[in-house]
């Protein structure tokens, strides 16, 4: 637990296809930021936001309604493409999302992966 108010008790991401995956993990109040792309090796960066940033994180994520998002967002007719993951622990709330070729509304999700971004530095996640 943290302890402070804007930064979640747990934290993780992830999104990926065949072809490159993305994930991040909150760490105290540190984001340990991983990503793989197909024949390179896995390179991980750490990254610690400021409270502005936590700030804007949060506001995204209101903005995106990630707390009324269902479950899981999975499309059975295939199987290939871009999988995707959240767990977000915070304020005595508990959700954890899991997508695979489907997505709540295109807005709601690009205000999400914005505030990831915003996390590591507006590096790619996507």
């Amino acid at each position: 637990m943290t302890n402070q108010p804007n930064i979640p008790d747990r934290l993780e991401a992830s999104i990926g296809n065949m072809l490159a995956y993305y994930s991040i993990q909150l760490e105290g109040t540190k984001i340990s930021y991983m990503f793989c792309k197909r024949s390179e090796p896995t390179q991980t960066l750490d990254f610690t936001p400021t409270q502005e940033d936590w700030d804007k994180f949060n506001f995204l994520l209101k903005e995106a309604n990630v707390w009324a998002w269902e479950t899981a967002y999975i499309e059975p007719q295939l199987a290939d493409g871009n999988q995707w993951h959240l767990r977000i622990e915070q304020g005595g709330r508990e959700k954890i999302i899991e997508g695979s070729n489907r997505y709540p509304s295109p807005e709601q999700f690009v205000k999400y992966l914005d505030a990831i971004r915003i996390l590591i530095g507006n590096n790619y996640f996507q």
